[in-house]
């Protein structure tokens, strides 16, 4: 039912992680340049700022996909869906997370 769901998710995280390493790369290269150019080592701070945003950027991504994810988790369970889609998504999470099922008492 929302197997179109799952790409967008998956390729919306590839996407982001894929534009977080090239700003990542473009603002050491550029603080490199920049210091090189205008003889000031100060400038050279532009990289470690560019690192910094990179690092920002890259955990509010994990934010909002997790956050997505989750949604999609309770939509598939309340309309009896499988997850199996989700499991090329899911497979960078903790894998020594306890599982939250408890079992079932008879």
């Amino acid at each position: 039912m929302f197997e179109k769901n799952d790409r967008i998710l998956f390729a919306a995280k590839i996407i982001l992680y894929f534009a977080i390493f090239i700003f990542a790369v473009a603002s050491l290269v550029l603080g490199i340049v920049l210091s090189i150019v205008m003889e000031s080592s100060v400038l050279f701070l532009v990289a470690f700022a560019g690192w910094f945003v990179c690092l920002l950027m890259w955990v509010f991504s994990k934010l909002l996909l997790s956050y997505l994810c989750d949604i999609k988790l309770i939509r598939n369970k309340l309309y009896g869906e499988s997850n199996a889609k989700l499991e090329r998504f899911l497979k960078d999470t903790d894998k020594g997370e306890a599982s939250s099922e408890l079992p079932n008492k008879q």
